[in-house]
């Protein structure tokens, strides 16, 4: 890979990373702030390994590389809720692509309509999730929750990512880490206060 476009992705990196928000109810003003991280660059040679970490996806043909982790949560009441890790892919040629025409500046804007969206998809999927026990084993019963969370969250999601992508040319995907995620059944707090 070309220096300059390492170092751009480095930069991309770093300027997409941040936690996200609750938002009860969803809206639009939200800001970020950033997290602190370590962000390196190293060449992993086995395919499969990196795709079995998810550093890569593939969507639509195309391979997507992992451009920033997002932090969140949201509640469904005072008792009810989630919070976890949601990684943020993006296609690198698109990432050039709109580099050299419009400036790295842009992605500034990007990242708070991607942040913005997808809380919004999540705290619709936490407001839709049954968080009633259909089975006596917390264990099972949490993980039910999870797996419906990610699922609602996909679905949710979906439409606003494609409307993202035809407005900024932008590939893009955001996929909830369903082993991050905490389930709160008793007393729901959020990660970071905004």
């Amino acid at each position: 890979m070309d220096k300059k476009i390492q170092l751009f992705l480095s930069i991309l990196l770093l300027m997409l990373s941040a936690c996200t928000q609750q938002i009860d109810p969803p809206r639009i003003d939200s800001h970020s702030t950033p997290v602190d991280s370590i962000v390196t660059v190293e060449k992993i040679e086995n395919e499969n390994k990196i795709q079995s970490l998810g550093i890569t996806k593939i969507k639509a043909g195309k391979k997507l590389k992992l451009a920033r982790i997002l932090e969140g949560g949201a509640c469904k009441n005072d008792q009810q809720g989630a919070a976890g890790v949601f990684k943020l892919y993006t296609n690198p040629e698109d990432v050039k692509r709109i580099v050299d025409k419009e400036g790295a500046k842009v992605f500034t804007h990007f990242e708070s309509f991607i942040t913005t969206f997808s809380m919004q998809s999540l705290q619709k999927a936490i407001n839709a999730v049954n968080f009633q026990a259909k089975d006596g084993n917390k264990k099972i019963n949490e993980e039910r929750i999870k797996q419906e969370l990610v699922e609602l969250f996909i679905d949710l999601v979906v439409d606003d990512i494609a409307e993202f992508e035809r407005k900024t040319t932008l590939m893009i995907d955001v996929v909830p880490e369903l082993e991050s995620l905490n389930i709160f059944l008793n007393d729901c707090e959020t990660p970071h206060d905004h």
